[in-house]
C-alpha cells in the first residue's frame, strides 16, 4: 500500500492529478472498523484543462507511462487494484 501511495503522491507532485483522498472500505477504516476489501478508492482532483472539460486520460497515460495496467475498472498500482469512482 505504501509504494501505491508514493506513487500517487508522485503524480500530485507532477502536476497530473491535483490533491487526491481515499474514500471506500479503507477510507472508512480511520473512522469505523476494519471490512474486508480488495480495491482503493481514490477521488481526484484533476487539473484544469484550456478546453475546460475535465479528463482522467493524463492520469491513465502516466500510469501506463509507468508501466501501470487497467484491469478491468481498476489500474493495478503496485499490486493494490486502484479505482477513480
Amino acid at each position: 500500500m505504501e509504494q501505491t501511495l508514493n506513487v500517487l503522491n508522485a503524480l500530485e507532485r507532477e502536476g497530473i492529478l491535483g490533491r487526491y483522498a481515499i474514500a471506500g472500505a479503507m477510507g472508512a477504516t480511520f473512522y469505523t472498523e476494519p471490512v474486508l476489501t480488495f480495491d482503493l478508492d481514490v477521488i481526484v482532483v484533476l487539473p484544469q484543462t484550456t478546453s475546460g472539460l475535465l479528463t482522467l486520460t493524463p492520469l491513465y497515460e502516466a500510469l501506463r507511462t509507468r508501466g501501470y495496467m487497467e484491469e478491468g475498472e481498476c489500474v493495478d498500482i503496485e499490486g493494490v487494484p486502484v479505482q477513480y469512482p
